[in-house]
Parts: C-alpha cells; sequence; structure tokens
C-alpha cells in the first residue's frame, strides 16, 4: 500500500514538471511569434520611412537640378545721367519732357534714383518670387571702375552689394555720340566672362521696305552679345526707333538679329536653348514680338515670355496720355481687334505746330498725362526658352502696382521675367 502510494506520487510530481515545461515552452512560442511580429513592424515602419526618405530625397534631387533666373532690362536715360538741362537751347534728347518734371536743382537726381531704387534694388534677395541673375542696361555713359557716373559708378557700387556680380559695358560710335549698353551678371549663377562683342544694329529695311520711315540704317542702336563658361548667351539690345515697321511684324529686325548672334558664336559649341536670354529695349511699340524664332548651327529656338508685356514706356507727348488723347489702332496684322495697342494724340503749340519729342526743340511738362499707368507704348521686353510667371514692371513688382504718379527715375520702367534652366 505504502508502495503504490509512492508511485502514485511519483507520476503527479512528474506530469506537473511536464506541465510546467509545456506552459514555458507555449509562453517562448507566443513571445518569440510577438517579437517576430514586433521586428516586422518595425522592419515594415523603417522601410517605409526609407522609402519616404528616399522620394524626398529624389524630389529635393529634382529640384536642385534646375535653377531660376530673373532677367531683367532696363533703359536708363544717359541724358540724366549726363546731367543735361532740358530748359537749354539745343536740346535735342527725346527724354527732355520728361526731365522737365525735375525741379530738385540736382540734374543728375534722376539718375541717381534709377540706381537706387531700381538697378540695386533688383539686385538685392529681399524678395519671394525673385531670383536676381542678369540685366541689361541701354543708354549708358561708358566710365572708369569707380567714377561718380555712368557704368564704372553702378559696376563699382553693384560689386558692395555682391561680390559675385560681373559686368560689361561697351560702346558704338553714332557719330553725334557713343551710346553704351552694359550687361551684368551673378557669376556664380551664369559663370564668368569667356567672350563678348558689341556691333551696330545697322540693318537696311528690306523684307519690309515699303513701310519703313527710314530707308537707311539708324544709328547709334547697338547690340552686346556675351558668351559665359556655364555656357549662356547673354544679349542686350537697343533696337531702331520705326514708327511703320512697328506696325508690321519688324521681319529685318528679327532677320539682322538672327545673323548677328548667328556671326558671333561661329566658334562656340550647340547652345542649349534654355541658356539664351534676349534683353533690351526693342521699340516694338505696338506689341509686335511676342517671341523669336532663331536658327544657328541647324537647330531652331523658340524664345519667348509668359502673359502680356507691360506698358513700360515712355515718358513723352505721343506714348503717354489719359484716354482723351489715345487714339488706338485696332487692325495691326497678328493683332487684330486690341484695343490697348496706339498712340497718342500729340497737341500743338501756339504755332499750331506739334510739341517736338525729339530732336532740337522746345519741350513741354506732361503733369499727369506723363504719369507711369497712362504709359502707351510697349517695348522693353526679356525672352528665354522657359518662362515662369509672367512678364511683368519691376517697379509693380516691388511696390505692389504703385503706379499712379510720374517716374523719378527714368521715362522707361525696368521690366523684368523668370525662366528656369536645367542644370
Amino acid at each position: 500500500m505504502a508502495f503504490l502510494k509512492i508511485t502514485i506520487l511519483f507520476i503527479y510530481i512528474n506530469k506537473m514538471k511536464s506541465s510546467r515545461k509545456s506552459m514555458k515552452s507555449k509562453s517562448r512560442k507566443k513571445s518569440s511569434r510577438k517579437s517576430r511580429k514586433k521586428s516586422s513592424r518595425k522592419s515594415r515602419k523603417k522601410s517605409s520611412r526609407n522609402s519616404k526618405s528616399r522620394k524626398k530625397s529624389s524630389r529635393k534631387s529634382r529640384k536642385s537640378r534646375t535653377i531660376l533666373h530673373t532677367i531683367a532690362t532696363y533703359n536708363m536715360s544717359f541724358a540724366g545721367d549726363s546731367g543735361l538741362d532740358p530748359r537749354r537751347e539745343d536740346v535735342y534728347e527725346s527724354e527732355g519732357s520728361f526731365h522737365l518734371s525735375n525741379n530738385s536743382g540736382d540734374p543728375r537726381l534722376f539718375w541717381k534714383n534709377a540706381f537706387n531704387n531700381i538697378v540695386k534694388e533688383f539686385w538685392k534677395d529681399n524678395y519671394i518670387n525673385h531670383y536676381p541673375s542678369v540685366m541689361g542696361l541701354q543708354e549708358m555713359n561708358k566710365t572708369e571702375f569707380g567714377s561718380t557716373t555712368g557704368s564704372g559708378f553702378i559696376e563699382s557700387q553693384l560689386k558692395l552689394i555682391n561680390p559675385e556680380i560681373r559686368m560689361i559695358t561697351e560702346e558704338v560710335d553714332s557719330g553725334k555720340s557713343k551710346p553704351a549698353l552694359c550687361c551684368i551678371w551673378n557669376r556664380k549663377k551664369v559663370g564668368e566672362l569667356v567672350k563678348s562683342k558689341i556691333e551696330k544694329l545697322n540693318y537696311i529695311p528690306e523684307l519690309e521696305v515699303e513701310y519703313a520711315e527710314k530707308k537707311t540704317p539708324e544709328q547709334g542702336r547697338p547690340i552686346l552679345m556675351v558668351y559665359t563658361t556655364f555656357g549662356y548667351l547673354l544679349v542686350v539690345l537697343h533696337a531702331p526707333n520705326d514708327d511703320g515697321l512697328a506696325r508690321h511684324q519688324m521681319l529685318d529686325f528679327k532677320r539682322d538679329l538672327n545673323n548677328k548672334i548667328i556671326d558671333f558664336i561661329t566658334d562656340l559649341d550647340v547652345l542649349k536653348d534654355d541658356r539664351i536670354f534676349i534683353m533690351g529695349d526693342f521699340n516694338d511699340k505696338y506689341d509686335s514680338i511676342r517671341s523669336l524664332n532663331l536658327t544657328m548651327k541647324n537647330k531652331k529656338y523658340n524664345l519667348s515670355y509668359n502673359g502680356l508685356a507691360p506698358l513700360s514706356c515712355c515718358h513723352n507727348w505721343n506714348s503717354s496720355c489719359t484716354r482723351s488723347r489715345f487714339s488706338p489702332l485696332t487692325n495691326l496684322i497678328g493683332r487684330e481687334g486690341r484695343k490697348d495697342i496706339g498712340n497718342c494724340n500729340v497737341p500743338k503749340d501756339s504755332n499750331g505746330k506739334d510739341y517736338i519729342l525729339a530732336g532740337r526743340g522746345k519741350r513741354y511738362p506732361m503733369g499727369e498725362e506723363g504719369n507711369i499707368n497712362n504709359y502707351r507704348y510697349y517695348g522693353d521686353k526679356v525672352f528665354g526658352a522657359y518662362p515662369k510667371g509672367n512678364i511683368k514692371l519691376f517697379r509693380n513688382f516691388i511696390y505692389h502696382n504703385k503706379t499712379g504718379y510720374y517716374s523719378q527715375e527714368s521715362d522707361h520702367e525696368m521690366v523684368i521675367s523668370t525662366f528656369l534652366t536645367k542644370l
């Protein structure tokens, strides 16, 4: 009997041990499954994070492979820089009426304002969606670096703002004067100078000769071409002013522009379309040129801008007026029906003759007729292959459409547009 009790106790103890082992084994399996699940979840989360990181990195990489350039053009008025008195007997400059509104006693005040309020302001990085890269200036006086006037003053002052700025100034001899053009750029974005060339846009009208007011080349209308180490072609120009050709398609100008560029790039590699920028005073008063189609080295290039070009010109009796003096031209080729294109009827003097606009003769102050919001001419434009955002007045961009007054800088407005370039 005692033996039986001992046997039963022994069996019971073994069962208990076996049960505990089984429970531990199940616990370990359960713990192992939980651990594997947890590890799997962690792995999936890590993989997801890595995937998101790769996508984010890819997006950043795609963005970093492009660069935005804001390009500007500005006719600054050589007369303002020279301090010419618009009240003198031998006044000849077209901006004479404009400078009559300067009653400060400093004949150069407006030109100084043009630099401080417009040119210098463009090169600041203070504005959203503004990526200053290149600027072209027309009607400049070429002076030595560090001068108190002209190109030398502008270059020395801009390098104080940003030492990466590069600038080249070249002039042509028109017989009566030496009009200059300036090309200014940020070398970090555009590269260093490789070569440059200035020429006269001195074509003889042929393709539209029957419409031309001037049958011989107009002097003092230059084109400056610049090529950089990053493969950029920068073109700054001041086109001839012919009302007859502006009413049509300006075909002779376009052909001469293309030929001048072809000659300039003869020894260069084929250009990338997104590295060509053309800017200037095109004297395209009736908005004929809205794109430039160039052919160079058997490759076609189409340069344009987004939106409607701004009315940037000018403080003079034929180009600035309230509605009562405006006379629209609604039947121009490619611009049929547009009521924003036209001329201002010029008032007459006491002898019954139209006020003189350019050349020798008395000038008359314009008052509110010369306000910026009364400008009626197009003409100051910027072209590139991949525009981003609309072309616009720089003044509107920084002063939020504050244009209900006359300019105290130049008789033209600075025009800007932004373009995209692939790296």
